[in-house]
């Protein structure tokens, strides 16, 4: 069947294709982009990942819809291999049609990406404003290679368009358009067993991910925001957000939220407002405050969110070394006094808390690591999350590890062994990869597990009973938590 000149379809690639780990957590891009394509042509959206299509089941849908262009969303470096997968059948079905790849993976990884002979072009950072000016050139058979933030092959190999705007430039963000996507398998399927979820009711409380901003004014080492999001914050309109929630409330009946902006704090008006508002529509919601930034948590904060339905904080700590937040990572505070307090304060509220740390530093020592471990002990987190320090492209981390000579030759992020931050990717003369992985697995285990009261906390986080944790914390020493790509071809 040949494709249709007038339509376009977007798949969100199966996460089980190249991954053990199912990902059930919603994010907005194929919603933005509904809203966005929606109007220009005929538009369809595949999910392969809440369907959990096979490789036959997707090209089938693709055959029967026949799109002269599929477009890939490839949030995360580490979603790859799947974006990779998925381009590979899109080619398989419909030979002639013209597949794009978009999101944060290309974005990030242009060159590496577009060397993919199933991509036929790449689309760099944010879709308003921009993504219905270039899909509606494909169906038209324009040329697209002089627009800015794309990316394609030619006969004197690959060429790059920068990007010249970013989402702060913008002059209106649109609603996501949940229309297209059938999102019951993403809040209405119980929650698998050994999925974090620190909801009051684990497998009963239907949650909705929820993104009120998007960007960061710091320039973590680590971090990539300040590439894909131009060193920002943009804040989305509140009602935009508000009718967002009541569509979750009223369409799929959720109770919770899962707030994932890196600085909801940062206008802790625009925050608070967000809750009160909820509250004098007639909803009564229980959220998770996640990245909970260090600098804008304070009493007030603190007791605002017990008293409008927090269940619990995570706290981004990243380090309990004052040397390497202050003169590796960049964070923007350094005092771990207040570390210490937001944790006491918490408790004293009733929130419990996750504290999120990174090992692994190129200029880290082994005793600061260890150091930075004991602090994290010292607070007494209600549970414990140890990630290992990851290089992602274009950041701070790349070029240091470029500069130091860490990474091997002809390394390519596409050559990614595992996913997640269990393994290590770096080593130096104070710690090898394998020290860092073994350390990891084992002091989380330690440190999540050290009295029965902690073991029976952190099992009911993760939904299972206390012989059901037991194993999965068997397995997890054993493997030491490395979830491995699959080899799809």
């Amino acid at each position: 069947m040949s494709a249709n000149s007038r339509k376009a379809a977007l798949i969100i690639p199966n996460s089980a294709w190249c991954s053990k780990k199912k990902q059930r957590m919603l994010f907005q891009s194929p919603a933005i982009l509904t809203a966005i394509l929606k109007p220009v042509c005929d538009f369809s959206l595949l999910d392969a990942n809440g369907q959990d299509m096979s490789d036959e089941a997707m090209k089938r849908a693709l055959i029967d819809l026949a799109p002269a262009v599929v477009l890939i969303t490839a949030l995360t470096v580490e979603s790859q291999a799947q974006a990779h997968h998925c381009a590979k059948l899109a080619k398989e079905a419909l030979p002639e049609s013209t597949v794009v790849m978009g999101g944060g993976y290309p974005t990030l990884c242009d060159t590496e990406c577009i060397e993919d002979t199933n991509v036929d072009y790449i689309f760099l950072g944010h879709a308003e404003e921009r993504a219905d000016a270039f899909v509606t050139a494909l169906l038209d058979g324009d040329d697209v290679r002089s627009m800015d933030g794309v990316g394609y092959r030619d006969g004197n190999g690959v060429r790059i368009n920068p990007l010249k705007t970013y989402l702060h430039d913008v002059k209106k963000l649109v609603d996501p358009d949940y229309s297209l996507w059938d999102l019951r398998p993403y809040i209405e399927t119980p929650v698998v067993k050994g999925t974090f979820l620190p909801f009051p009711e684990y497998s009963d409380t239907r949650v909705m991910t929820i993104s009120t901003s998007y960007g960061c004014p710091y320039n973590c080492n680590f971090c990539a925001s300040r590439i894909l999001c131009g060193g920002h914050i943009v804040f989305r309109p509140l009602d935009s957000v508000i009718r967002e929630i009541e569509y979750f409330i009223e369409k799929y009946g959720v109770r919770g939220l899962e707030t994932y902006d890196d600085n909801i704090l940062f206008d802790r008006a625009r925050f608070k407002k967000l809750f009160t508002t909820l509250e004098s529509r007639g909803h009564q919601m229980t959220w998770w405050l996640q990245n909970s930034s260090v600098p804008f948590m304070d009493d007030d904060i603190i007791e605002f969110a017990k008293a409008h339905g927090c269940c619990h904080v995570t706290l981004p700590v990243e380090s309990g070394c004052e040397r390497t937040l202050r003169d590796i990572i960049g964070k923007p505070y350094h005092d771990l006094n207040k570390v210490l307090h937001i944790v006491s304060k918490c408790h004293e509220v009733g929130l419990e808390v996750t504290g999120a740390f990174i090992i692994g530093f190129p200029g880290e020592t082994w005793d600061e690591i260890r150091s930075s471990l004991a602090f994290a002990e010292k607070c007494g987190f209600d549970n414990l999350q140890i990630n290992i320090a990851q290089v992602y492209p274009k950041t701070r981390l790349y070029d240091t590890a470029v500069e130091m000579g860490l990474l091997p030759n002809g390394f390519r992020f596409r050559d990614f062994e595992y996913v997640g931050f269990g393994a290590a990717m770096l080593e130096t003369d104070q710690f090898a990869k394998t020290e860092l992985e073994i350390l990891r697995a084992f002091e989380w285990d330690r440190i999540n597990f050290s009295t029965p009261e902690k073991k029976a906390k952190v099992a009911s986080y993760h939904g299972l009973t206390p012989d059901e944790m037991d194993d999965y914390r068997r397995k997890a020493r054993r493997s030491l938590g490395l979830f491995q790509v699959k080899d799809r071809g």
